[in-house]
């Protein structure tokens, strides 16, 4: 029986989608959470990033159950979308706003202005920065950019300081050891981890306040903003899944060496026993 193209075409297609079905549906659930996010930054509907974060774990689930090579993150996924629910929790009972308002909150808005501006001068900008308290007696940081730049100032508050971030990062770490501690092969291993995961964290913040204030120095006010609004997301998303995948890797080093030895021996054995 021969074929016509078109039957052959579809032939193709079915049997492409046959084998990566787990990849394609895992991408169209993440696009979908995706867009769910953007719906949330314009209308700031609370229930929206609960949806998005069901269709990122649906995506997430898919993907790496699809490859073996990143099977090591599916032991992130539960805890990281735990971590994130807990998170929205604050967010829509505004605990939040309690932590926005501490000692902590203020002293990480002066370490993300002064710290940008450093790096703003290593990049060979001028930029300066000052400090005043707001009505509420919170901490707010003015960074001062010079001519040519298109904006003259830009202002960082709490939220802007990677105290969300920050509160994401804590609670993911400690479910994921609550997770996967039994299998951790060493405490020292958990404190580096713990230690490069919060550097990176607020790093990755900071490197997100420094291109906030390269887009406004060269294209204004309103690319600023919208830079502002989805840039976070989407370092932070990538920061994490960078982090997880070495940072799991690492601590369960040892343990899954021996689990690799016992599978081994027992292979042996049952050879020897067939013999």
């Amino acid at each position: 029986m021969v074929l016509t193209s078109e039957e052959s075409l579809f032939f193709g297609l079915k049997s492409f989608f046959k084998r990566f079905k787990g990849v394609i549906v895992g991408l169209i659930s993440w696009s979908i959470a995706f867009v769910l996010y953007l719906l949330y930054e314009h209308t700031h509907n609370n229930f929206l990033p609960p949806l998005g974060l069901l269709f990122l774990g649906f995506g997430a689930f898919l993907l790496l159950h699809e490859k073996r090579k990143f099977k090591t993150l599916e032991e992130l996924i539960l805890p990281l979308i735990a971590g994130i629910f807990v998170f929205w929790v604050f967010l829509i009972t505004h605990f939040d706003e309690v932590i926005l308002h501490t000692k902590m909150a203020d002293e990480m808005v002066k370490l993300a202005v002064i710290t940008t501006v450093h790096i703003l001068h290593l990049l060979n900008y001028e930029a300066d920065y000052t400090f005043y308290k707001t009505a509420d007696g919170d901490q707010m940081g003015i960074i001062y950019l010079e001519n040519p730049s298109k904006v003259s100032a830009i202002y960082i508050d709490a939220r802007c300081s990677g105290v969300h971030s920050t509160i994401i990062f804590l609670i993911v770490f400690a479910l994921m050891i609550l997770y996967i501690g039994r299998h951790v092969s060493s405490q020292k291993r958990v404190g580096i981890s713990f230690l490069i995961g919060g550097i990176g964290t607020l790093t990755t913040n900071w490197i997100r306040l420094t291109i906030i204030a390269l887009t406004g120095y060269y294209y204004g006010h309103n690319k600023m903003m919208y830079v502002h609004d989805y840039l976070g997301f989407l370092l932070f998303l990538l920061w994490m899944t960078i982090f997880w995948y070495f940072a799991i890797n690492y601590m369960l080093k040892e343990s899954k060496e021996e689990e690799k030895e016992e599978t081994t021996t027992e292979k042996k054995e049952k050879k020897v026993i067939k013999t």
